[in-house]
């Protein structure tokens, strides 16, 4: 048992780290390793959550890779374990809620994806009043369905409470929060205008948070440039702009995170950047290739969509 909590928490820990191929080699083995002791009729209570919340920690490895399908399948599995036992009010119930949430607005299934916010809060009990970090998750969840539906402003008012949770409760070296900040800075980068003077800031945050837990292999340090190049090509900078996407295309190259919504995001908005530049074969070449990025990740995202159907 103790091997086993070990493999789990290091599996978490590597995951955390960015070094998704060692966190899946070590998740694979412990949960091997609970399939074993869960397979009996006479398994232990403790012995079967552990093996739900190690089912939620795979698929969040799966999900970090790019592999939605995957991930969505172990989320799944650990839904019904934890039902299985009768725990849907142990906090990694709604936890997993959350990530299949998560899961469904990718796919762009928002009716599906707010349901399951919807149980979660019902399930999380003392966990989502207003001074627990989860009550800002659940928040952070809200406003990235209104994020996928084009609702900004509305995303933009959650999440900024979601942040504002977060602070209240010291949870702002996690990386739960750096992906809030980025889900702000996209807001805010979609919104332009005055709101773009906002954007700096907010991944300078991610930026130093991400460096000081360690995470600078995690995909949200990868997309850092992208960000950058994204505020500058909305100040009319296309020619400062390339150069940054240029850097995060190599730094995804590196990473193996071709498959991920962010990487498909990037191509597309570097054929904007072509496109203002006037090399329109590069820029058309650059949205295709996005567009197969979005399917290959069986991912569906309303703004991508628009903006390549009006290419």
């Amino acid at each position: 048992a103790k091997h086993i909590h070990v493999l789990s928490s290091l599996a978490n820990l590597r995951l955390e780290q960015g070094k998704l191929e060692e966190a899946a080699e070590l998740m694979t083995e412990a949960l091997g390793a609970l399939e074993l002791e869960v397979s009996g009729l006479r398994a232990i209570w403790d012995r079967r959550l552990e093996y739900a919340s190690a089912l939620r920690s795979f698929g969040e490895v799966k999900d970090a890779c790019g592999q939605l399908s995957e991930a969505m399948q172990r989320f799944e599995q650990a839904k019904d374990s934890f039902e299985a036992v009768g725990a849907t009010d142990h906090p990694g119930y709604a936890s997993v809620l959350l990530c299949l949430s998560r899961c469904y607005c990718r796919r762009g299934q928002h009716a599906r994806a707010e349901e399951l916010v919807g149980l979660a809060t019902a399930n999380s009990r003392g966990e989502g009043s207003p001074l627990t970090p989860f009550a800002a998750e659940l928040l952070m969840e809200h406003g990235r369905i209104c994020l996928a539906r084009g609702q900004l402003l509305e995303a933009s008012e959650l999440f900024l409470r979601a942040r504002g949770a977060f602070q209240d409760t010291g949870s702002t070296r996690k990386l739960d929060y750096v992906q809030l900040l980025l889900l702000l800075v996209f807001g805010y980068l979609e919104q332009g205008g005055e709101a773009l003077t906002l954007v700096e800031p907010l991944f300078e945050e991610a930026r130093l948070v991400l460096q000081e837990i360690g995470a600078t292999s995690r995909l949200e340090y990868t997309t850092l440039p992208m960000y950058r190049g994204k505020l500058l090509l909305e100040q009319g900078l296309p020619e400062q702009a390339l150069p940054e996407f240029e850097a995060a295309k190599a730094a995804f190259d590196h990473a193996g995170s071709l498959e991920t919504p962010e990487y498909a995001w990037l191509l597309l908005v570097t054929g904007g950047c072509q496109l203002q530049l006037g090399n329109t074969a590069m820029a058309l070449e650059l949205f295709a290739e996005s567009q197969s990025a979005f399917e290959a990740g069986d991912s569906v995202d309303a703004f991508a969509q628009l903006v390549l159907r009006n290419v």
